[in-house]
This record gives structure tokens, sequence and C-alpha cells, in this order.
């Protein structure tokens, strides 16, 4: 039996804001970041994280300077349920995104893990899944 397509959507910004880059900037050097994280990255991208980080900002500038919107428009145009999951102690990710993102998508849902960080996906895998496929396997 054919399953309607549904989204489900966290950690992202739909739009940026000076503050972000801001802060983005701060942490472009590797060396600002705590050992555990940059050693976290750094077995998962190797000897590129630095260069790889550092465009991945330069990106995030470049976007900015032409206005800063990445898909904040096109939210009218999705009609599919949709989930936003975002933690509320994101250091990366600013809860007005996950606001954003739910104000934008008529009839979507918002869950916020209260002590959640960037890494709600990892740090919550069990809880996470649950709520996932739970809303997945649901009928329209």
């Amino acid at each position: 039996m054919f399953q309607a397509p549904r989204l489900v959507v966290f950690g992202g910004q739909s739009f940026l804001t000076a503050e972000e880059i801001t802060a983005f900037n701060d942490i472009r050097k590797i060396a600002a970041w705590s050992p555990r994280a940059a050693e976290a990255m750094r077995a998962v991208y190797g000897d590129d994280l630095d260069d790889l980080w550092d465009r991945y900002v330069a990106g995030q500038e470049a976007l900015f300077a032409t206005g800063g919107d990445l898909y904040r428009p096109l939210l009218v145009k999705v009609t599919c349920p949709a989930l936003v999951l975002h933690g509320a102690r994101d250091p990366l990710v600013p809860g007005l995104h996950p606001q954003a993102v739910h104000r934008g998508i008529s009839g979507s849902r918002l869950h916020i893990f209260p002590e959640g960080k960037h890494n709600i996906h990892l740090r919550y895998a069990d809880e996470f899944n649950t709520i996932v496929l739970a809303f997945l396997s649901e009928r329209s």
C-alpha cells in the first residue's frame, strides 16, 4: 500500500542571521573548538576537517551576503505532514529556526528535546528514532 510522503527535519536553518555569521566566524578555526568536539569531527573528516569547515563558513557568509534566505520562502509550499525536531540547547542552531520552520509549514508538529544540543539524533537516539518512526508510520 502506498504511504503518502512525510517530512522530518532537524538541526538546520531556513535563513541566516548576522549573529550566526559572527558565531560561525568565532569558531572558524578548529583550534577554537572544545577538544572533544574537534576530536569527534576529526574522526569523521580526518585531515580535511580544517579546510572543509573553513569552506562551510565561507559558504554561510556568501549565502548571508545574498540575503540570508535559504528556503524560508518555500516552506508554505510544503503540503505533506511535517515533523520538526530540535534540541533546546543547540549551540549551532538557535531556537528561532525550528520555530520558523514550524510556523512556515501549515499543520507541522514541533518536538523539542529540552536538554538536547545539536546532536539529538545521537544523544537521544532511541527517543529520536521512536518519535520519527511513529510519525512516519502514521496514516494520513
